[in-house]
Order: C-alpha cells, then sequence, then structure tokens
C-alpha cells in the first residue's frame, strides 16, 4: 500500500513540475468526455488546443475519460511538428528513440502522404528510425494507451523532455 502511495506522490510532483516548466493545466468536458490536459505551446502560432490526436501545435498530455468507449480511460502524449522528431530522433538518447520507435506506426506504404501527387512521382514520406521506416502523420493515433505502469510512464515523460528540449533548440 505504501508504495502505491509514493508512486502517486511522484506523478503528482512530476505534475507540479510540468507546471512550473512553461505546461498549463486544462480541465475540461464536452458531454461526452472529461479530461486533464497539461500542454505548453510550440512555435509563434498560437492555436487553440485541441483533442491530443489532432494536436499541431502543443506539447503536453492528456488524460481522457469517455464513457461510451470499451476502454474509457486513455493517456495521450501530444507530438505536434512529428515530421521534425522524426528526422532528429539520432538527437535523442538510444532508449528514448527506440520508444519512439515502438510506438510509431511503421509505414506500410499505403500512399495517404502521397494521394494528391497527380505525377506518381513523389516518395512517399517516411522517416527512417532505428532502421524502420515510420510515418510521420497523426502521431497521436500512436501516442496513446490504455494501461500504464511506473516504467512506462517514466519513458513517456522522458520522451516529453526530449520532445521540449528538441524543440526549444530548433526555435533558437
Amino acid at each position: 500500500m505504501t508504495a502505491c502511495w509514493a508512486r502517486r506522490a511522484s506523478c503528482w510532483r512530476s505534475a507540479t513540475r510540468w507546471q512550473s516548466g512553461g505546461y498549463r493545466r486544462i480541465d475540461c468536458g464536452d458531454g461526452k468526455r472529461i479530461g486533464l490536459d497539461y500542454v505548453k505551446q510550440q512555435g509563434r502560432k498560437n492555436e487553440p488546443v485541441r483533442q491530443a490526436w489532432a494536436e499541431r501545435t502543443h506539447t503536453g498530455i492528456e488524460l481522457s475519460y469517455e464513457e461510451l468507449q470499451l476502454e474509457p480511460a486513455t493517456f495521450w502524449l501530444r507530438m505536434p511538428v512529428y515530421r521534425i522528431v522524426l528526422e532528429n530522433a539520432d538527437a535523442l538518447q538510444p532508449d528514448i528513440r527506440q520508444f519512439l520507435s515502438e510506438n510509431t506506426k511503421t509505414c506500410d506504404g499505403c500512399r495517404y502522404c502521397v494521394q494528391t501527387d497527380k505525377t506518381e512521382q513523389r516518395p512517399l514520406a517516411a522517416i527512417r528510425v532505428v532502421d524502420k521506416p515510420k510515418c510521420p502523420y497523426f502521431p497521436g493515433f500512436g501516442m496513446n494507451w490504455r494501461r500504464l505502469s511506473p516504467g512506462f510512464s517514466g519513458r513517456t515523460l522522458a520522451l516529453l523532455d526530449a520532445l521540449d528540449r528538441l524543440l526549444e533548440r530548433i526555435a533558437a
């Protein structure tokens, strides 16, 4: 029982660390779902916060609960400018790069990325990460989980920290 409370206290310290690190907390509910978000604006364009799967300008996390889903609780990692993240994956620590690769869709040649190319000459948008071609589109569909453990949560937060450092370096 004590270990359980210690983990919760550790999570709370992480949440308060985010708030002091430029993240803001947003509580939301729209009648179908409720959520708790910690978000940080990235880039110059100030767009409204969206659901994590559709995110374009904010890093952070989203914890959501949708009563009508088979598995109603979901943890989302917000990943804007995903192409840039994948292109700079070699700059990440090996364990974080491996975690990113494991949770990113491997390109299956669906051709979504070149659907408007009438010449059929444009190459697929896949980016190699850990020797596999990864799809840079719709990271929200891969960066969400239904079950968490302390170790897994630590890796997601480490990826988020690395993402913030990478985007700050690129913006400078």
